[in-house]
């Protein structure tokens, strides 16, 4: 008899989204990949709201800097001292969002956009971007 494992694989390409803060409405086809996206000052699940509605399969935030490994984030949200992303969202506003969304560091966000071949554009309101094309 063959021990049971609990593990899902998916298989996705893995795409910057275009605005890179995801602030706006997502300029980038998106469908079916795992979206990098920078951290900015728009809400995680405003930024997971427009993955998602782009056919995003999962998001991916990376935090400016202010977060180190551990978490410590200089008193931003979802820092371990203060408390999850969601804390500042109303209520329910996580409800439609289906799809996984994870916050990680800069620096393990620059080693995951290193193995991406981005080339930049600038885009007016935006300024410079950065997309795998």
């Amino acid at each position: 008899m063959l021990p049971f494992v609990d593990a899902h694989i998916a298989t996705a390409a893995l795409v910057m989204a275009v605005p890179n803060h995801l602030e706006d409405a997502v300029a980038n086809p998106l469908g079916g990949a795992v979206v990098i996206v920078h951290r900015g000052k728009v809400p995680v699940v405003t930024k997971a709201a427009l993955a998602q509605e782009a056919g995003a399969t999962a998001l991916i935030v990376v935090d400016g800097g202010s977060c180190d490994e551990d978490f410590n984030c200089d008193g931003r949200l979802g820092s371990r001292a203060n408390g999850p992303l969601a804390a500042q969202d109303s209520r329910g506003a996580w409800d439609h969002i289906i799809i996984p969304v994870v916050l990680v560091t800069k620096r393990s966000g620059d080693r995951l956009m290193a193995q991406l071949e981005l080339r930049e554009m600038d885009m007016p309101g935006f300024g410079l971007q950065r997309f795998v094309g």
